[in-house]
């Protein structure tokens, strides 16, 4: 985990429900943002409205569908009301509050939702009426998908497997890790999304892993993955850090988690609600309790706290309000640095960057679902030059030091230049051979996980893009300019042999 600088002595991103990143990682700088970040709207409204609604897949054969509708209405007057979904009328008296309604329905013949590389991502819209005396008091329209998703977690002959189903079928996941793209996020244009979401696409990406780190993306990003067939593993906001144990706390952790189940959970996108990043690895691993001088009795008390949290308030909600997800507690769930865990669950493997290791490691250490991995390079120069004089276009000037959030990161870039290529005699050179240096790791590292089907089933390398313009693990830069390895990515993620 790369959180919070070392240079702050005392540690705060814990107690604010505030994007990680802000707080400063290894790929990006410190800048802690206040202030209204999104849109504000006010609306007034009369009697009821509609607060919710959303469409899920219950049973799926080969002819036909059998869905549900859930549609929360909220009042203020009591009385009979009419409900028109898709041109059918329901009556309802509903009481003051909030009121639930199911809508069972079928679909013959459905077309199903299926993500890229594996048929088309068909979606269908519904429409949703609220009258009462001929006055339409409310209507919503939302998009849903046909199809069926689960985690397959449990025991096999392997270990314990860690693979989805899509619509009854195993899918190899092969996508990679997003971050915010930006640290001002107010900035970030429609436009950048949808290109970002095309680039994936175009890459033969079928996942993308929201990190934990950052923020809940808003309602357009979820959007264009439904609509390009790109299944979405869902951190919920918690990474590299412990977290307060008050009554307050997590009592509002408990709305947060509610309200993106409820505004979510409707996108066919969504496959994994992931309640952590790397807490749990880091707490049985990384030697916390000594670096942090906790005694046997707080270690038991932190623990507890963090098991009330992810083990039992996350999965609770999400037994009541999207009970069709899969929930896994953390991410990974597997410890890199130890053989019998490449068997089982989830895996970061890091032997390859914080290990030092060199990229021959990626052969031998295929987990069953590898969620991160993956190798520095810088962006091309005209990215560079738009940040930066030209006197400050070399690896010793105080700009280009403050530009690498990784304290090994221009080292590890120049040793595996220098083991794979030649010695560069310029900085420019430098750059050009840090992005094939970075392309021939993770062609490695894919074709190592994919040849190992279905002892591996999945592959998120880190990271897809940037949040500012520096070097990083990114295949996309910060300015949407494709790194080498974006080009080695999209071949290496053909769909030719996923027949």
């Amino acid at each position: 985990s790369g959180s919070e600088t070392a240079d702050i002595k005392t540690r705060v991103s814990s107690f604010t429900r505030k994007a990680a990143y802000h707080f400063g990682w290894d790929w990006g700088p410190r800048f802690v943002t206040s202030g209204i970040w999104r849109p504000i709207t006010l609306k007034a409204w009369n009697k009821a409205r509609i607060k919710n609604i959303y469409t899920s897949t219950l049973k799926l054969n080969d002819k036909n569908a059998e869905l549900q509708t859930h549609i929360e209405v909220e009042v203020v007057e009591e009385g009979l009301y009419l409900i028109v979904l898709d041109g059918k009328k329901h009556i309802e008296k509903l009481a003051k509050g909030i009121n639930s309604v199911n809508y069972p329905f079928q679909i013959e013949n459905p077309k199903l939702w299926w993500c890229n590389g594996y048929g088309e991502a068909n979606l269908y819209n519904q429409k949703v009426e609220l009258t009462q005396d001929d006055q339409v008091l409310d209507s919503k329209e939302i998009n849903y998908g046909v199809r069926t998703i689960e985690l397959v977690n449990e025991p096999d002959s392997m270990g314990t497997s860690f693979y989805f189903k899509l619509n009854g079928k195993p899918v190899f996941m092969q996508g990679a890790n997003y971050i915010p793209q930006d640290m001002f996020l107010p900035r970030v244009k429609d436009a950048q999304y949808e290109n970002l979401i095309e680039d994936v696409k175009q890459a033969n990406m079928n996942m993308l892993r929201v990190w934990g780190g950052g923020i809940y993306e808003n309602d357009l990003f979820y959007d264009l993955c439904d609509k390009n067939g790109i299944l979405v593993w869902q951190d919920f906001m918690f990474a590299g850090s412990l977290y307060p144990d008050d009554t307050e706390f997590k009592e509002n952790v408990k709305q947060e988690v509610i309200q993106n189940i409820k505004r979510l959970r409707g996108h066919p996108s969504i496959a994994l609600w992931c309640g952590n990043n790397e807490i749990e690895v880091a707490w049985n691993n990384w030697g916390w309790q000594n670096q942090y001088g906790y005694s046997p009795e707080d270690s038991i008390k932190i623990w507890d706290n963090y098991k009330s949290i992810f083990h039992q308030l996350i999965p609770e909600q999400i037994a009541i309000y999207d009970s069709l997800r899969d929930y896994t507690p953390t991410s990974p769930l597997s410890n890199w640095g130890t053989a019998e865990n490449f068997d089982r669950g989830s895996m970061h493997y890091w032997g390859v960057w914080h290990g030092r290791e060199p990229f021959e490691n990626f052969e031998n250490n295929v987990g069953r679902f590898m969620v991160e991995y993956g190798f520095q390079s810088f962006p091309e120069m005209s990215t560079l030059k738009q940040v930066m004089s030209d006197s400050s276009l070399n690896l010793n000037s105080s700009a280009m030091k403050n530009r690498q959030k990784s304290y090994i990161g221009n080292g590890l870039i120049s040793d595996h230049i220098k083991q794979y290529y030649n010695e560069p005699e310029t900085f420019e050179e430098f750059v050009l051979l840090s992005q094939q240096t970075q392309a021939k790791g993770l062609q490695m590292a894919i074709e190592a996980h994919k040849t190992k089907q279905p002892h591996c089933m999945g592959t998120l390398f880190w990271q897809l893009n940037d949040c500012w313009p520096g070097p990083s693990w990114s295949v996309i830069d910060y300015y949407g300019k494709h790194k080498l390895a974006y080009d080695m990515v999209k071949k290496e993620y053909s769909f030719q042999s996923q027949d």
